[in-house]
């Protein structure tokens, strides 16, 4: 495992904490702790949140991840509604917005609703990751079972559906994610 991806992983973990802190609880010299923060620093990854508390001498600057680095899209389709929220690494909602849209061509709606969202949430950050729920049984590619939305279960429907977005996209059952959360 990556230096980058432990400490990545301690600040998960345990929340803001100094080079000091991250270097003990890794095992990793300070030069070695410093050289990857920086990196992620200049990469947008952590981000400097401010001094802690000082136990003697100058109080060290806490460091924390940058929930909005990367951003994820929520997508649910159903018969004639999409809708998508946008959120960052924390889970905080950024925005959310409901259409209608044209059944034989989901992928151009998905395309338009993201990139509304992330305009009007002036967001430069890169999309990491969506997920999107469909009403039927989604397996080995295909859509089936899904009788009001037979425009989606034809041949390479989520294959175009995937092509929308410029990013890892994950489709499975609505309801099973749902009940992920």
């Amino acid at each position: 495992m990556s230096t980058s991806t432990q400490l990545i992983g301690c600040l998960q973990r345990y929340g803001p904490s100094s080079r000091t802190d991250l270097s003990r609880q890794l095992n990793l010299s300070k030069p070695t702790m410093s050289v990857t923060i920086d990196t992620l620093l200049k990469r947008g990854v952590l981000e400097e949140i401010g001094p802690g508390r000082a136990s003697g001498g100058r109080p060290p600057t806490l460091l924390r991840l940058n929930a909005r680095y990367r951003l994820i899209l929520g997508v649910e389709l159903d018969v004639r509604t999409l809708q998508m929220a946008l959120g960052d690494l924390s889970g905080e909602a950024l925005g959310y917005l409901e259409l209608e849209y044209d059944q034989e061509a989901p992928e151009v709606a998905l395309r338009a609703a993201a990139r509304t969202l992330l305009t009007e949430h002036a967001s430069t950050s890169k999309v990491q990751g969506v997920v999107l729920g469909l009403p039927g049984v989604v397996e080995d590619g295909w859509l089936h079972y899904a009788p009001n939305m037979p425009h989606l279960e034809r041949p390479g429907a989520l294959k175009r559906l995937r092509s929308a977005f410029g990013a890892a996209v994950q489709i499975d059952n609505d309801v099973n994610l749902a009940a992920v959360g």
